[in-house]
């Protein structure tokens, strides 16, 4: 479908009229036009679990409005703003605008709900209707869930599933947990889109085969950068070797020397996104060993020569990638460089924060260590920008409509995911306020604007990665890995039904975790990896999807509606480190690197 640029701005005038959200229809005549049973798994209060019922009824045409309807009962704030919450993700994620619609959930007389672990089933049911579906059978869910649709733990997991059984319900299906082995009724997932294959039968998109020919191709042209990064990380790492002069074996049996071992390994196979990231991996590890040395044996006029030395070179790699990043969103048109100019943007700014940290610290040897770490993610944000120089043929550029179409829907989302959070006490009132003006700075284009609001998504995603005891880094399986593996394989297939092209961190994570599964890496690590793959490809889904908002409301918009809105778009806002958040990372060039890990 083509349209003419008159054409292509009347539609988007009509479209953020619906999605800041207003109704496309102005009558008030509005019929149901779905109805569906939820089964909420809960607790009450004296820990004795419970089924509840809940009708979700959705009628049309609507504003997307919420209607939660309960009598001589109550159901508290946290439940409601789940329910909010669960409506702008299914959205998100089905790319059908929940604006359209009004929604109306009918709980059981003198029901009294409270929390959030209902998240998962309401997410499940409206993505259910907005792709035209409904549940396989009555399956009783719990679960929190992420931005990024990683489904996190609940309590009370043992006690919901003896009512779901005493209830009669067909199957169960929640976060995966130790005490749950065994319960054969029980299904662990770790996504929502595992979980909507369980729940509807059907996967959440139209499958599509990547042509392997195609694939072949991108791998090609990335093996140039990240073979170029594995001989910069492994002569930096035998630099550090050769310091330990006579000290052998200090570093042979060392973790650094490992990694290097393995990069090696891998470069030998042609496998150059693993051979640079152990590569990397071992330069790291050699250089904390190096510093812990320098520190055991007293050598304070090294020790300080090194740390003044890191400090102003991380500072400088700052500066200059920087600028290239600046110069590289210029030149931005297509998925395969934004995706590259996204990732390099989040090792900037994980180099960024750990040198602002650096700067804090007081203990030398710790702050060289800092200095080291915030070079060597500094390194890889410039390795990670030239991708951004290839180009490529035959595939979808995006307009300053796509970007603006998107920007409302993430930032809709984003708000919603502050309050989510709030709602569930990992962000204190300060927090959230924070966010919210980090939400609400404007920036000088939509691609600038788009950038921002993708790095807040990562942020808040992944944010609960700091949390003890974690709440999304669960039980793992190699089932629920081969799970999370099919979920990614769904949302880049479809991306690639959208845009003829494929995110070249898609191409990286699916060498790496294959690699890092016959390495025997850590389930956890690996787990690690897809849900910050996820994080980055959701925002850049919505992108994707932009148009088909569009077509959406060309099909059911009857009347024309002119509407003035003021976009966003003054003033570059600076996303450097967003809340002086450090993620938590797994050593690889997909994420960040960990300090918490070692400290």
């Amino acid at each position: 479908m083509s349209f003419s640029g008159k054409t292509w701005i009347l539609l988007f005038t009509l479209l953020i009229a619906t999605i800041n959200p207003l109704p496309c229809s102005s009558s008030t005549n509005a019929e149901k036009v779905y109805s569906t049973n939820l089964y909420l798994l809960a607790v009450d209060g004296e820990g004795k679990g419970l089924v509840v019922k809940v009708d979700l009824n959705v009628y049309y045409p609507g504003r997307g409005n919420i209607v939660v309807v309960v009598e001589e009962g109550y159901v508290a704030e946290d439940t409601r703003m789940s329910i909010e919450y669960a409506v702008k993700i299914a959205s998100m994620l089905s790319g059908v605008n929940y604006a359209f619609y009004d929604y109306e959930f009918v709980f059981p007389e003198k029901a009294e709900l409270r929390g959030a672990s209902a998240t998962l089933a309401f997410v499940l049911g409206l993505l259910a209707f907005f792709t035209g579906n409904q549940p396989a059978n009555r399956t009783g869910v719990t679960g929190i869930v992420s931005p990024n649709a990683m489904v996190g733990l609940v309590e009370g997991l043992t006690e919901k599933y003896s009512a779901g059984l005493e209830y009669g319900l067909d199957s169960i299906i929640g976060p995966p947990s130790q005490e749950m082995l065994g319960k054969t009724r029980y299904t662990a997932i770790i996504d929502v889109f595992s979980a909507y294959r369980l729940y509807t039968g059907n996967s959440l998109y139209h499958l599509m085969d990547i042509n392997s020919s195609y694939a072949s191709v991108l791998r090609k042209k990335l093996c140039t950068v990240f073979k170029s990064s594995y001989s910069f990380f492994r002569d930096k790492a035998y630099s550090i070797i050769a310091r330990f002069r006579e000290k052998a074996s200090v570093y042979n049996g060392s973790l650094g020397y490992r990694y290097v071992i393995l990069a090696d390994k891998y470069a030998k196979g042609n496998k150059w996104y693993t051979a640079a990231t152990y590569a990397f991996r071992s330069y790291i590890e050699l250089y904390r060993l190096y510093l812990y040395e320098l520190n055991r044996t007293g050598s304070l006029s090294i020790l300080l020569e090194e740390e003044a030395r890191l400090r102003e070179e991380v500072k400088q790699e700052l500066q200059r990638t920087k600028q290239l990043l600046d110069k590289a969103v210029q030149r931005v048109n297509n998925l395969w460089s934004l995706d590259a100019l996204l990732n390099s943007y989040v090792r900037y700014t994980t180099a960024l924060q750990m040198y602002r940290e650096g700067e804090a610290t007081e203990d030398l040897a710790l702050r060289a260590e800092i200095y080291g770490l915030a070079l060597a993610r500094a390194y890889t944000a410039e390795h990670w920008l030239l991708i951004t120089n290839i180009t490529l043929s035959d595939t979808r550029t995006f307009s300053a409509v796509d970007y603006n179409i998107a920007n409302n829907i993430l930032r809709d989302a984003l708000l919603s995911s502050i309050d989510y959070y709030h709602s569930l006490g990992i962000l204190g009132e300060s927090k959230r306020e924070e966010y919210y003006s980090v939400v609400e700075r404007a920036a000088d284009t939509p691609t600038r604007l788009f950038i921002n609001y993708t790095l807040q998504y990562h942020d808040l995603s992944l944010i609960t990665e700091m949390l003890s005891p974690p709440i999304f880094s669960q039980f793992l399986s190699v089932d629920l890995i081969e799970n999370l593996n099919r979920s990614f394989t769904e949302v880049v297939e479809h991306i690639y039904s959208l845009t003829g092209t494929l995110p070249p961190s898609t191409l990286t994570l699916a060498e790496l975790t294959s690699t890092y599964m016959a390495e025997n890496e850590s389930l956890e690590v690996i787990g690690s990896l897809y849900a910050r793959a996820l994080s980055l490809l959701i925002p850049q889904l919505v992108l994707a999807q932009a148009r088909s908002y569009i077509e959406v409301c060309e099909a059911l918009c009857k009347e024309a509606v002119t509407v003035t809105t003021t976009l966003p778009l003054e003033g570059y806002a600076e996303i450097a480190v967003i809340l002086a958040i450090v993620l938590i990372g797994v050593g690889s060039f997909l994420a960040g690197y960990s300090l918490k890990k070692h400290y």
